[in-house]
C-alpha cells in the first residue's frame, strides 16, 4: 500500500478502529507526503515491512497516540527521504511480534533524515536492532516515561551516518542489549535529568573503527 505515491495522501484510525493492511506500506514515495495517525484505541498491523519517506524529495509521517502499531517486518524511519515517527499519549509500535522481532533504521540512505520520538508513560517502542543514523542522519528522543526496547543498537552505522539519541527524565528508559555510539560515522547518546540506559551487561563501544566519533553524555 501507498500512502502519497506522487501526490499528498494520509490516512487515519480513530474510536478503536481496525486496519489489518496485507502487504508492505510506504509512507511519501516520489515527491510526495504520506501521513498515517493511529489514535483513540485504534489498532494497526501492516503485514510486510513499513517505509516512511521513500524516495529523495519524499516525507513520511506517522503518528500513534493512545493506540497499536504492529509492523511484522523491518521499519525504516527515512529510507533516502525525510520522514518522522511519532509515539506518544501511550502508544505502542511493535516491529515483529515477540520473540520474532523485526529490525529498524532511522535514516537509513545517505539522503535520508529520520526522528523517532517516544513520549509519555506508557509509550513504547519495541524492535530487534536498531540503526540510528544508519547511512544519513536519524535522532531518537524518549522522554517523560517513553520507553524503547532493542536487542542491539548502533548510532552513525556508516561513515556517512549521523546518528544522536536523547533519554530524557527519570522514568523514560531505553534498554538495548548492546550499544555502538559511532560504528564507522558520527554518533552521540545523551542521558538527562534521571533518564536512564540499560545495556543488559553488553556494554558500551565508543568510536567503534578509525575516524569515527562516539560521544556518551549523561548529565
Amino acid at each position: 500500500a501507498f500512502i502519497g505515491y506522487d501526490a499528498q495522501g494520509s490516512a487515519s484510525l480513530d474510536n478503536g478502529a481496525t486496519w489489518r493492511q496485507d502487504g508492505s506500506l510506504v509512507l511519501g514515495q516520489g515527491a510526495a507526503t504520506g501521513r498515517l495517525v493511529v489514535e483513540g484505541g485504534s489498532a494497526m498491523t501492516t503485514g510486510g515491512m513499513a517505509t516512511l519517506g521513500s524516495g529523495v524529495g519524499a516525507r513520511g509521517e506517522a503518528v500513534v497516540s493512545n493506540a497499536h502499531w504492529t509492523v511484522n517486518q523491518n521499519i525504516l524511519v527515512g529510507d533516502n527521504g525525510q520522514a518522522s515517527l511519532e509515539i506518544r499519549g501511550g502508544g505502542v509500535v511493535e516491529v515483529g511480534q515477540s520473540p520474532a522481532r523485526g529490525n529498524g533504521a532511522i535514516g537509513y540512505g545517505a539522503d535520508a533524515t529520520g526522528s523517532v520520538s517516544v513520549d509519555d508513560a506508557g509509550s513504547r517502542w519495541s524492535l530487534a536492532t536498531l540503526a540510528v543514523g544508519f547511512q544519513g542522519l536519524g535522532t531518537l528522543a524518549l522522554s517523560n516515561g517513553g520507553m524503547v526496547e532493542s536487542r542491539g543498537t548502533s548510532l552513525g552505522s556508516a561513515g556517512t551516518g549521523n546518528g544522536s539519541a536523547t533519554v530524557w527524565g527519570e522514568d523514560s528508559l531505553w534498554r538495548t542489549w548492546g550499544l555502538t555510539v559511532g560504528g564507522n560515522g558520527k554518533g552521540r547518546v545523551t542521558l538527562a535529568d534521571g533518564g536512564t540506559l540499560d545495556t543488559g551487561g553488553s556494554g558500551v563501544v565508543l568510536a567503534e573503527a578509525h575516524g569515527s566519533e562516539g560521544r556518551l553524555q549523561i548529565g
